[in-house]
């Protein structure tokens, strides 16, 4: 199946992006895991010789005239990966009408876009194939994020009603899309639940479930939360002391 894979991204901007992370990470500190973690997703969609096409939502900044958001000095990735990455504005008014925007201009040519966050770094590439070939026999393909949203959308029509009146970064968000693919009859499928990283609670736990997977440790992003847990944790321990 000729499938496209959207990677739905803000821009990495201080104080813009991971901002629920701010609490503990500094805005800089913010951006560099960002970065690390879009670099580890598309080595994970490389893999797979599938093309990666980054819809970015760009930051509010004041003069928005005279940035260009395709230039790599604000992703940072590496030349390799860049070569198989197509970027993109996300267009639209919320994230459900930006999915069915790209979903619309990719789909005229391809046959199915499988969406991700960029907030899974180490999601498996079994679970992209698994989801490729569940699209062959459903309309949906939905994997459920421990939060109640979801880290991946597979689809191989645009359905505009899959997006709509959607509490996005709520923890209804699965519920009321899975509502929304009953109501239009469509049939789906559910992957295996994963936890993405929106929090402080989640990269903790991005790097304990680290220490048990070496192929988790060689990420980039793993290791930018590691020199931030164990930072963290001296401090404490200082604190303590």
């Amino acid at each position: 199946m000729n499938t496209a894979v959207v990677i739905m991204s803000k821009t990495p901007v201080p104080g813009y992006t991971k901002t629920r992370l701010i609490s503990v990470l500094s805005p800089q500190e913010c951006v560099a895991f960002h970065r690390a973690c879009l670099n580890d997703i598309v080595k994970n969609i490389n893999v797979l010789g599938l093309p990666v096409f980054l819809y970015y939502a760009p930051a509010p900044l004041e003069d928005k005239s005279l940035v260009d958001w395709q230039d790599n000095s604000w992703w940072e990735l590496s030349e390799e990966l860049l070569s198989n990455v197509s970027m993109y504005p996300q267009l639209g008014k919320d994230l459900g009408e930006r999915m069915y925007q790209a979903s619309l201009e990719l789909l005229s040519n391809r046959e199915a876009v499988v969406f991700l966050g960029s907030d899974l770094p180490d999601i498996p590439t079994s679970v992209l194939i698994q989801a490729m070939e569940k699209l062959d026999s459903n309309d949906v393909v939905i994997g459920p994020a421990e939060d109640g949203g979801y880290y991946l959308l597979g689809i191989k029509q645009a359905y505009s009603g899959l997006f709509e009146n959607i509490s996005w970064g709520s923890s209804e968000v699965l519920v009321e899309t899975l509502d929304r693919i009953k109501r239009n009859g469509l049939s789906f499928a559910l992957l295996k639940i994963q936890r993405d990283i929106d929090t402080w609670e989640d990269m903790q736990d991005y790097y304990l479930r680290g220490q048990e997977y070496v192929e988790t440790q060689n990420l980039d992003s793993y290791q930018v939360v590691k020199e931030v847990i164990e930072r963290f944790n001296m401090l404490s321990a200082e604190d303590k002391g």
